[in-house]
């Protein structure tokens, strides 16, 4: 199954990389998701699909929310950092709401990839409701990962996102 859905998904990137619209797929292309719990590579290319038509399908793309929700707490931290950036890149109104805990606990993970990725969530988020940002204590936990952090990478995004933010 993971073979046919791999190489579906392939076929879906290529017309999108050629600018046929394929959002009339969205609701098969989200469920890919459920079928290959495990492929890494698969999930990448649908969850690059589900933040591409998001826009579009804001409907479609609130279903998926729950879907990357599970990712962002898989034992992978791949996965986890896979779920965190696409949910932070949807581009629906009103999704703040399922953005904010996932990247606040992002922001607490052990795994420096989800970290990484959780601050420049940080970013994204700021971009659309600054507000979020500022009420949730983000910015105290980021001067909290600069202050503390071991990677280079999380204290680089931290640099780089505080100035923007503060």
């Amino acid at each position: 199954m993971s073979r046919g859905s791999r190489s579906s998904c392939k076929g879906q990137q290529l017309h999108l990389a050629a600018g046929m619209d394929m959002s009339s797929l969205f609701p098969s292309m989200t469920s890919c998701a459920n079928l290959s719990p495990d492929d890494i590579v698969l999930k990448k290319m649908l969850y690059l699909y589900i933040t591409h038509y998001a826009a579009q399908t804001p409907d479609l793309a609130l279903l998926t929310i729950n879907q990357l929700h599970k990712d962002c707490i898989d034992q992978d931290p791949t996965v986890r950092g896979l779920a965190l950036r696409s949910l932070c890149s949807l581009r629906v109104n009103n999704y703040m709401e399922y953005v904010t805990s996932p990247v606040l606990a992002g922001l607490d993970d052990r795994h420096p990839y989800v970290r990484r990725t959780a601050v420049i969530g940080v970013l994204k988020i700021y971009h659309s409701d600054a507000s979020v940002v500022m009420n949730t204590g983000m910015v105290e936990r980021l001067k909290q990962l600069l202050r503390c952090d071991s990677d280079p990478q999380v204290l680089a995004n931290c640099l780089h996102v505080l100035p923007k933010v503060c």
